[in-house]
């Protein structure tokens, strides 16, 4: 609310210095000067339907009066958009009065970086038009530069995004609009909003971010300053991390200097991804332990979900366990944590399935039995693989046996007889 009402004021405030110099048109300079009054007055008192009926007014005397006249045009048709049991025909109205009050303010003012970014905001926003939506943004952006809007940055993202769907552009520009919208976000780091800009840049460019696109670009631009500047060095390891290109020179040569200059949990867990890529195991993963032991809870929970994704695809089981263990003990409904455990179960299910211990056709489907049991505990359409595997009740009764029966395969497990 108190956004709101700095705002308003701001308005009536600029409203309040363009009286003593706005035109006022030939038409009728009184009627201009008694209805920018009235509708003046009424956006005073909140009371947007009159104040849109005397700006439409105005607008009929004088409507070169200002730029900041047609900011207020929108702003309070803006409103009206909230107002409850709004028509489609309305609203659509009100759209269209909203894109008119921009292309009007740019006719007579002419362009500059607000106007096209909120213009270009809003045709993306209202109509859907991604090209000059995208392309008003553009303007926006290159004119304003580190001091852009970061909720401009954000729709300008989805807008390309939408662009590349579309086939009318490619990734090779959106790779370029990435570096320089991710430059933009960093210097302004701290400001409100640029965190969810990042986020909706990694989200909509993300997808052209692949390797061979990415790494040329930061070995050309960033890698021999980011040896030295630490914040960009952290910012290219975390783009590398994110876009899973860690697999290389630059990401492994950055990932030693940072741990040296900064050995933090994060410096210790890339060292870790390092090694895990070059085949060194045992080094991988002595950096994931120190990086788990260095990090504060919050920290904590996302490495160990690192290293036992990293020690399961390695094959290290009881590295996986004792990171899953521990995970588990942070946050037991962890969803990877979930993910790991049900891929253990299922893991095991399959060794129990292909057991080499069968001396015979029936015991080798007997340990189906076994490993459906196992199974079925997180998934009934993996478990039923085993379930038509199971032997026939010819087959059980053949053997001696009973369907209903206990059971011990070839492995020691104690199961059910049941036909398939």
């Amino acid at each position: 609310m108190k956004k709101i009402t700095l705002t308003l004021i701001a308005l009536i405030f600029s409203l309040g210095m363009f009286s003593q110099t706005g035109n006022l048109g030939d038409k009728n300079p009184e009627k201009c000067k008694e209805n920018l009054s009235l509708y003046t007055g009424y956006l005073t008192q909140k009371m947007y339907k009159k104040a849109f009926k005397f700006w439409n007014k105005t607008i009929e005397f004088c409507p070169e009066y200002s730029s900041n006249f047609y900011d207020n045009g929108v702003y309070i048709a803006k409103k009206l958009m909230k107002e409850k049991g709004l028509s489609d025909d309305r609203k659509t109205a009100l759209k269209d009065s909203i894109l008119w009050m921009y292309t009007e303010n740019i006719r007579i003012f002419g362009e500059n970086a607000k106007i096209n970014g909120k213009y270009g905001y809003d045709l993306v926003y209202y109509k859907n038009d991604y090209t000059k939506g995208a392309e008003l943004m553009k303007k926006a952006i290159d004119k304003s530069g580190d001091k852009s809007s970061s909720r401009v940055i954000s729709k300008y993202s989805y807008a390309l995004k939408k662009l590349i769907l579309s086939k009318k552009t490619d990734c090779d520009e959106l790779v370029k609009e990435y570096d320089r919208l991710s430059e933009i976000v960093d210097k302004n780091k701290d400001a409100k909003g640029f965190d969810k800009a990042q986020k909706a840049i990694d989200k909509n460019l993300g997808p052209c971010l692949t390797c061979d696109k990415l790494l040329p670009r930061i070995r050309a631009k960033k890698f021999e300053k980011a040896k030295t500047d630490g914040d960009l060095r952290r910012s290219v390891l975390s783009t590398l991390k994110k876009r899973g290109c860690s697999d290389n020179d630059v990401y492994s040569t950055l990932a030693i200097i940072e741990a040296e200059e900064n050995p933090s949990a994060n410096a210790f867990r890339n060292l870790g991804v390092t090694f895990y890529n070059k085949g060194s195991y045992n080094e991988a993963f002595k950096y994931f332990d120190k990086a788990v032991n260095s990090a504060d809870n919050t920290e904590k929970e996302e490495i160990l979900e690192d290293a036992m994704s990293y020690a399961q695809n390695a094959k290290q089981g009881s590295k996986a366990k004792s990171y899953a263990k521990q995970l588990g003990a942070i946050n037991p409904g962890n969803t990877k944590l979930a993910r790991f455990n049900e891929t253990t179960i299922l893991y095991k299910a399959s060794k129990v399935a292909a057991s080499g211990c069968a001396t015979s056709a029936f015991e080798q489907k007997a340990l189906n039995w076994a490993a459906y049991d196992i199974a079925v505990k997180v998934s009934s359409s993996a478990a039923s693989k085993y379930k038509a595997r199971f032997p026939t009740k010819k087959e059980i009764f053949e053997n001696g046996l009973s369907v209903g029966g206990s059971y011990k395969t070839c492995n020691g497990i104690s199961t059910t007889i049941r036909a398939k």
